[in-house]
């Protein structure tokens, strides 16, 4: 197989999500609930040729709407070449990323449509080296073959469209917002869908598949703003940047969340990103939504539907139990908060009436988060990366060797670091969703560096790490910069791999993705 087959398949599979599945020819996909269930997938993968002692397994990864809990589950391919995999799902339907690997590479990746009700068949045959055959049968219904490609082809497009970074912290909320709208998002779209032919019913749901994924710039506009404006401090050395501030946006900036149809449960298919997009909108100022803490789940709801009803177009419906959801959640998985007594107590009285099954999913996030806290921190935090003058000569070393001397220490192991600073949202969400595919790689001998700097706030980046783990360094803004101009970079985040010899052997600005970085540091770990 070329090389050109395994850069095809690590597009970008996990970074948009659309609902790319086999078809049934139907015209319309089936309302998703939060329902805890399973999902079976049987499989087959034929004429691969392994190498002898080579082994396959197919994973997925399933993220929990609320919350955005990220999980793997994987199955080795048998003696026989098949597989089962049973998948625990909090809504009866969902898409996912699903892939094949080896033990060095990802062979296939792609959009599977999971149904609590309806097992997934699906057939990988490799008898073509350009191209692998894929056939599915049961599982959820949806576009047609011709739908699935393009819609393939569209969102590798639309990951890939090179944005030239704009001075956002320069721009109003709307001008920031309209330019948004109607020049970078649309730029995006025609770019991804040019010559490509879709069938009204996928080109429906490729824009709104699109324009959630742009939810989240929208409604961050001033932690992007000030993301933007201390990147450019950084990079140029502007002085007296704590006198700049960001206008903050009114209410009647959000009114492009009407356009969103909230109540729609069809949005849970977008699970990457529902979460997100819940946190981002609780964390938006104008709406003056109060931490839910131990206020009754009805109480908190009533108090912000008054003050987002106008904004979103409605005053009830599911979307508002989602929401109360998610603040939850968002206490125990980001402020790293346990459920109280109390609030435990308003989750079942509440969510008894309305979705049972929503408030064991709040329990379980909160025993899982518990369980997690208890286990022994795989974390070394080092206050700077040259040790002590007694454990290491010598103890000055410029900035622009700084990186040679952090990556020394890992000699023998496959490195991944990633630069990245507690303001810059990307770099959070690249490290949220890479917890996903760190203890597979941890075991495989691959280490994780984390370097920042002083433009992140050490009691926040203290905080941060606690749930991040791997190798932490706590820099200088002058050291970091030495790093960063050594490397030849200047974007955050940015992620470098070094072999086993210390030799840096790819670099990324930007996240790519967890399988193009899964797909790199599998390559060097062996």
């Amino acid at each position: 197989m070329n090389k050109s087959f395994y850069h095809h398949c690590t597009l970008l599979i996990l970074l948009l999500l659309a609902p790319a599945f086999h078809a049934s020819g139907s015209n319309e996909l089936p309302i998703p609930h939060i329902k805890q269930g399973t999902a079976k997938i049987v499989g087959s993968v034929t004429n691969f040729n392994a190498h002898e002692g080579e082994k396959l397994r197919f994973e997925i990864i399933v993220v929990n709407p609320i919350g955005g809990v990220r999980k793997v589950y994987a199955a080795e391919i048998d003696k026989n070449n098949h597989f089962e995999l049973t998948v625990p799902l909090v809504c009866d339907r969902m898409i996912t990323g699903g892939a094949l690997y080896s033990d060095s590479i990802v062979c296939w990746g792609g959009w599977i449509g999971l149904d609590q009700y309806n097992d997934l068949n699906i057939k990988l045959d490799f008898a073509n080296s350009q191209k692998v055959t894929v056939s599915m049968s049961g599982g959820l219904t949806g576009f047609s073959c011709e739908d699935l490609s393009n819609l393939s082809t569209s969102f590798d497009r639309f990951g890939e469209f090179h944005i030239v970074r704009h001075d956002y912290y320069k721009m109003p909320p709307k001008e920031y917002k309209d330019y948004i709208l109607n020049k970078e998002l649309r730029a995006r779209i025609k770019y991804a869908t040019d010559s490509l032919v879709f069938s009204p019913f996928a080109k429906e749901w490729l824009l709104k598949a699109f324009h959630f994924r742009y939810g989240g710039p929208l409604l961050g506009y001033k932690e992007l703003a000030e993301c933007n404006y201390r990147m450019d401090s950084v990079y140029y050395d502007m002085k007296h940047s704590e006198k700049y501030r960001i206008e903050e946006p009114s209410k009647s900036y959000y009114s492009f969340l009407k356009e969103y149809h909230l109540n729609d449960p069809k949005l849970l298919y977008f699970s990457f990103y529902y979460s997100e997009f819940m946190q981002n909108l609780l964390s938006v100022k104008a709406f003056r939504i109060p931490q839910i803490k131990d206020i009754p789940t009805k109480q908190w709801i009533d108090t912000v539907k008054c003050n987002i009803k106008e904004a979103v177009g409605f005053d009830n419906g599911e979307f508002y139990d989602l929401l109360a959801a998610n603040a939850y959640a968002m206490q125990v998985c980001e402020n790293n908060e346990p459920l109280s007594a109390v609030q435990k107590a308003n989750i079942c009285e509440y969510y008894e009436t309305h979705n049972r099954d929503i408030a064991q999913i709040l329990l379980d996030i909160d025993k899982g988060a518990l369980e997690e806290a208890s286990r022994p921190a795989d974390i070394n935090v080092e206050p700077a990366p040259i040790a002590p003058k007694e454990e290491n000569e010598p103890l000055q070393v410029s900035p622009n060797k700084l990186m040679d001397s952090i990556i020394s220490k890992y000699r023998g192991h496959a490195v991944l670091v990633d630069i990245w600073a507690t303001w810059c949202l990307p770099c959070l969400m690249g490290i949220n969703q890479m917890k996903a595919i760190e203890e597979d790689l941890k075991k495989k001998g691959v280490i994780f560096v984390y370097l920042t700097s002083s433009t992140s706030p050490k009691k926040i980046w203290q905080k941060k790490i606690k749930t991040t783990g791997g190798e932490q360094y706590y820099l200088t803004k002058e050291e970091l910069a030495g790093i960063l101009d050594s490397v030849h970079t200047d974007g955050y985040p940015t992620y470098l791999f070094y072999d086993k010899q210390g030799e840096l052997k790819n670099k990324r600005i930007g996240f790519p993705g967890i399988d193009t970085i899964k797909d790199e540091l599998l390559k060097l770990s062996y």
